[in-house]
């Protein structure tokens, strides 16, 4: 029988055998053409999400009950994707992963590391202080987004606000999240390393690269 794999947060990447879901707007409105259309007459590019996708993409808020039925996932894989949701946000997360896997399916999570971004804030702070809060502030993906005053900078809040980082995870706080939804064996792991058979399909090195990989089993 073949494994029920979710690929959740999955921008453009998007492999054969997976069930590849994102939230982003641009992923819905890329399966309604009149809309797509229509979005792109009344406003500039410039504004809106990227709205091409591949086909084998699927809409759904992750921040809801997942349209899966309880106990029928064999493995889920999420790549920079928490990041983007409030700590609230990903416990509900974990709690609808840990609820539609099967007893000893697999789950994978690759966030940004906090530590790292810390560590470079410091040795940016003996080097250029004056600039390091900035750089600090760049790499964590906070970046601003203005109050919205008129119409074009309501679709730019709306659109393009999810784009920022709204948490970031030390490797005991995501580890945390992992053991309160239930999850069990919760260990680090690095680029290639899994219980996962075939990674390679879905994972990107430069991925991992100043960013926490944890896996656990339900």
């Amino acid at each position: 029988m073949e494994l029920m794999k979710i690929n959740l947060g999955c921008g453009l990447q998007c492999p054969e055998g997976w069930i590849n879901i994102d939230s982003s707007f641009g992923v819905y409105i890329s399966k309604y053409p009149l809309l797509k259309k229509l979005l792109y007459f009344i406003l500039p590019a410039s504004l809106l999400p990227n709205i091409v996708w591949p086909k084998n993409t699927t809409w759904m808020d992750i921040t809801k009950p997942f349209k899966f039925s309880s106990q029928s996932i064999d493995i889920i894989y999420s790549s920079h994707t928490l990041e983007h949701l409030t700590h609230i946000e990903a416990k509900i997360v974990f709690s609808e992963c840990y609820r539609v896997m099967k007893k000893g399916a697999i789950l994978r999570i690759i966030v940004p590391d906090f530590e790292v971004l810390i560590n470079q804030y410091l040795e940016n702070k003996n080097k250029n202080a004056e600039n390091a809060a900035y750089i600090f502030y760049k790499n964590s993906g906070y970046f601003e987004i203005a109050e919205p005053n008129n119409l074009r900078s309501l679709f730019k809040y709306y659109f393009q606000r999810k784009n920022n980082h709204h948490f970031l995870y030390d490797e005991p706080g995501l580890k945390k999240q992992f053991s309160d939804a239930g999850f069990l064996e919760i260990k680090r792991m690095s680029f290639g390393i899994s219980r996962i058979n075939d990674l390679d399909a879905i994972e990107n090195e430069a991925r991992l690269n100043g960013s926490i990989c944890i896996e656990a089993i339900k």
